[in-house]
């Protein structure tokens, strides 16, 4: 047993920012994590990035993507390795070998809403979830574009410029 401290005064916010999906639009983040995983179909393996927004009305909130680099599926492959190609850009490294070399690297993250499905393969139904439809850098002209989900008075994602005195932004030396 442990002793709390007393949240009576204490506002708990609304459940419902944390979870379900962030609207459709372009999100800076960072990547937390990465882990290599095996393919629930035994195929193939491949990296679960997990993802955090780091600016906007949705800062904080966790996106994943999952790129499946060994497959026996070549075109599976191949949309992994452009995904990976993408994000390497948009960090503006070249050669990474290591994931967690892609950790903590701001980018602009394109985030799209699938629509909620059942899986043809093992009939589980899966509500709607976000879905990472490609990455740039952050300050490139695309992605200071505005978000289509929601108008700027409601509160779209605001997307450091590139004269913005943000750290990734500021040059060494």
């Amino acid at each position: 047993m442990a002793e709390l401290p007393d949240v009576s005064g204490v506002d708990a916010g609304d459940p419902e920012q944390y979870f379900g999906v962030v609207p459709r639009g372009k999100y800076p983040v960072q990547i937390l994590s990465s882990e290599r995983k095996a393919t629930n179909s035994g195929n193939g393996e491949l990296i679960v990035l997990e993802l955090e927004i780091i600016d906007g009305e949705y800062k904080n909130r966790k996106l994943w993507d999952r790129l499946n680099l060994w497959n026996e599926n070549q075109t599976t492959v191949d949309i992994a390795q452009r995904t990976l190609a993408q994000i390497c850009a948009a960090v503006n490294m070249a050669g990474v070998r290591d994931s967690a070399q892609l950790h903590y690297k701001a980018m602009v993250a394109l985030v799209a809403v699938r629509a909620p499905r059942t899986d043809p393969v093992n009939g589980k139904n899966y509500g709607e979830q976000n879905e990472i439809k490609g990455y740039m850098p952050i300050g490139s002209a695309s992605a200071r574009a505005p978000a289509p989900a929601k108008p700027a008075a409601q509160g779209a994602v605001s997307v450091p410029t590139a004269a913005s005195n943000a750290p990734w932004r500021r040059k060494a030396g």
